[in-house]
């Protein structure tokens, strides 16, 4: 799969009407003659802009306008402090739920109504991270508070489970990371029990698995596929293993992009994308690690000038 910076998409949209279509390169120009700064407001034309932060492109592909605004959903009790994470599901009534925490609270907008807490016990200021299955919302925090899990009516709390900061649902376990004990350690659920951790010697059973040293700390966990993609701060790895008798390899997707983002991981349309720890976004689609935020080439007011058109390299697709 390849990916596009943003950017150039925007900037092969902005001035061109021919779409993407296959080319070596492809001519940018048209109506709209791009950002003029260095004109008054009063004198430069009415096909300029000074200004080219925080807009769309025009349905006909000529021209630019402002982006759309955005206005408050909802405010929550507490202003001690911000919001500390977000998450949306459907539980099992079919309810849409969206989540937020913040201060000791996790509270739930349930098909666009207020928001209401169903619980209030929590690390006052802990970041969180949330999961679902089978209609039931599961959550962890940075405070390593007592797994717990919420059905949409009914709260439940693990004590026995491992007091993690990070929780993922796979499809038959659960699986949890960052206890205080062993941060490297990934402890998976029995198959099918969400709720036992318990060493056994079934194949179903609950089991470990450790990535790299033991003083190195897993901040992030994500299931793409059939494998649970793990990062440390310097590096990424994808864990096969499907029970502890699985003799399947974990293997090292990169030895130098980690992350310490852990809500800036997410999934979509067969690719998991992350901010590394250097800052820069990346995109993973189980084969190749693809920088995504690395600039292009030239600027769009250095294609613009004058309103010529310019000859800008195209990849292939």
């Amino acid at each position: 799969m390849k990916f596009y910076h943003k950017l150039f998409i925007f900037a092969a949209c902005l001035f061109s009407n021919l779409g993407f279509a296959n080319a070596d390169s492809q001519i940018i120009g048209g109506q709209w003659r791009g950002l003029n700064t260095g004109d008054s407001s009063l004198q430069i034309a009415d096909n300029e802009a000074q200004d080219l932060l925080n807009v769309d492109v025009t349905a006909s592909g000529y021209g630019i306008k402002k982006r759309d605004g955005t206005t408050q959903f909802r405010t929550l009790s507490s202003s001690t402090w911000g919001v500390r994470g977000g998450y949306y599901f459907k539980d099992a009534a079919g309810n849409n739920n969206i989540i937020h925490a913040n201060a000791k609270a996790i509270y739930y907008s349930r098909n666009g109504a207020a928001y209401v807490s169903f619980i209030t016990t929590q690390t006052d200021g802990a970041y969180y991270d949330f999961t679902d299955s089978n209609g039931t919302l599961w959550f962890a925090n940075s405070g390593r508070d007592v797994i717990a899990s919420w059905t949409g009516t009914a709260l439940t709390s693990y004590a026995s489970s491992p007091q993690g900061n990070q929780i993922e649902a796979l499809p038959d376990r659960l699986a949890i990371t960052g206890t205080t004990a062993n941060p490297n350690r990934v402890h998976f659920s029995k198959r099918a029990d969400f709720t036992s951790f318990a060493a056994g010697t079934e194949d179903a059973s609950a089991f470990t698995e450790d990535i790299g040293l033991p003083g190195a700390s897993i901040n992030c966990a994500k299931w793409a596929d059939d494998r649970l993609l793990v990062w440390s701060r310097t590096s990424g790895s994808e864990i096969f293993t499907q029970s502890q008798f699985d003799l399947a390899p974990t293997i090292e997707f990169s030895n130098t992009i980690g992350c310490v983002q852990p809500n800036s991981v997410i999934r979509d349309f067969g690719v998991t994308y992350w901010q590394g720890q250097d800052g820069h976004f990346y995109g993973y689609d189980n084969g190749q690690v693809t920088w995504l935020s690395k600039s292009i080439s030239e600027t769009i007011a250095q294609l613009a000038t004058g309103g010529q058109s310019k000859q800008w390299p195209q990849r292939e697709r």
